[in-house]
């Protein structure tokens, strides 16, 4: 037991007040909850300085997790000993189910020189999260969040296997129907412009299960809402999936649920392309918002907050109702206000009465970095589809292009 000249017993840890004992050492709440949150949500933290010697005591600027995790460690916590309401409920409710699962991934080079990149479970469903059963009755509408997106995925991903397989010979349909459902494919703008039509409806459905008021409004706020969450959601999943299983690669954003693009391999995405359209400008097109945008302006910012899959799904109810509506109506704008004002209370009841936070100002901070991320990259594609079409690589017509022109 350490004290100060008060005689006041101090963190173990960093050296701050301790208010008791947690997991059977002194420590104050902000490292034990840092401690349960890193052993239930299995992270992996990297030393700041690779020497695993950082000072994370509460004077240090910038207090380095994994020599946080390594102190926690040894002076005698222990991760058996993390027992926490929601941990052991989700693990009663999901110990049989793949989704939650960690999965082996590897690559290999199919018949016809694809990268296939190997991606059972995980990324059938990347955001569900058994911790909105911590709290059911308080964090109603993230529950909802929750399983519609599920339902969401699952249609999604069943519309694009059937696309892939209607673009296959019957020959490779036979032999590769069994692997295809667990794994993520280069994209091509073909599929991606079958897809957006393919699940259009999934996201209608998705959108009315959650949020009621949708079968209130008319066609043209239902379809500005829609537009605008399809284009915040490619931004969005895009990038996070690749940081949750793919990590480490840097060139590569998801373009549709099972489908990737390789910033190194853009030739195979225009393959499709037919006459009509640009290849290079396409080309310069996914160069800029992969590299530009999305990879060096969202990546970095999902890196340093290191969000939560409860966060993930408040993300994706917030992307919903954003506040950016330059062509809705007042009554969209009042919806999307309360929904919003919802959406934030029901994340600080998680961080109060799940991870336990005293203080979750930093994790709000981080969640409105990435929606303000989000809103400039979709700007930015939109000023840039734009430009295009009226150079004629794009129709007007074209679904995708509409879709993204809100």
């Amino acid at each position: 037991m350490a004290e100060d000249e008060s005689g006041a017993r101090l963190c173990l840890i960093c050296r701050s007040k301790s208010d008791s004992a947690h997991f059977g050492v002194d420590s104050c709440r902000a490292c034990a909850a840092f401690f349960r949150r890193t052993v239930s949500l299995n992270k992996t933290y990297i030393c700041r300085q690779s020497n695993e010697r950082c000072d994370v005591s509460k004077d240090a600027k910038f207090a380095c997790r994994r020599c946080r995790y390594k102190r926690c460690l040894e002076i005698g916590m222990h991760p058996k000993n993390v027992h926490s309401k929601f941990h052991t409920r989700a693990k009663d409710e999901s110990v049989s189910s793949d989704d939650e699962k960690p999965s082996k991934k590897f690559t290999r080079k199919n018949s016809d020189s694809e990268t296939v990149v190997s991606d059972p479970g995980p990324s059938r469903h990347p955001l569900i999260s058994p911790l909105l059963h911590a709290a059911p009755a308080t964090t109603p509408l993230l529950k909802q969040l929750s399983d519609q997106y599920r339902i969401l995925l699952a249609v999604r991903r069943s519309c694009e296997i059937l696309l892939r397989t209607q673009s296959q010979s019957a020959e490779s349909r036979i032999s590769n129907d069994l692997i295809n459902h667990d794994r993520v494919f280069p994209a091509t703008i073909g599929h991606l412009g079958r897809s957006v039509r393919g699940t259009l409806q999934a996201y209608i459905d998705f959108a009315v299960s959650c949020f009621p008021e949708m079968e209130t409004f008319d066609e043209h706020e239902r379809w500005i809402l829609l537009k605008t969450f399809k284009t915040c959601m490619f931004i969005f999943e895009g990038v996070y999936r690749v940081k949750k299983f793919m990590p480490g690669n840097n060139k590569v954003v998801m373009i549709t649920s099972m489908t990737y693009l390789d910033v190194d391999n853009l030739d195979h995405y225009v393959s499709d392309a037919g006459d009509i359209h640009d290849k290079e400008h396409i080309k310069k097109l996914c160069r800029e918002l992969t590299v530009q945008s999305m990879l060096l302006w969202l990546g970095p910012v999902l890196d340093k907050a290191e969000i939560t899959e409860v966060e993930a799904i408040a993300i994706i109810g917030l992307l919903f109702w954003p506040n950016y509506l330059v062509k809705a109506t007042k009554r969209v704008i009042d919806v999307s206000y309360q929904y919003q004002q919802r959406i934030f209370v029901e994340l600080q009841t998680y961080y109060r009465d799940v991870l336990c936070l005293d203080d979750y100002s930093s994790r709000v901070a981080h969640i409105t970095s990435i929606l303000l991320c989000v809103q400039g990259i979709m700007q930015r594609l939109k000023e840039d589809m734009e430009i295009y079409r009226l150079l004629n690589v794009f129709d007007s017509n074209d679904l995708v292009y509409n879709v993204v022109q809100a």
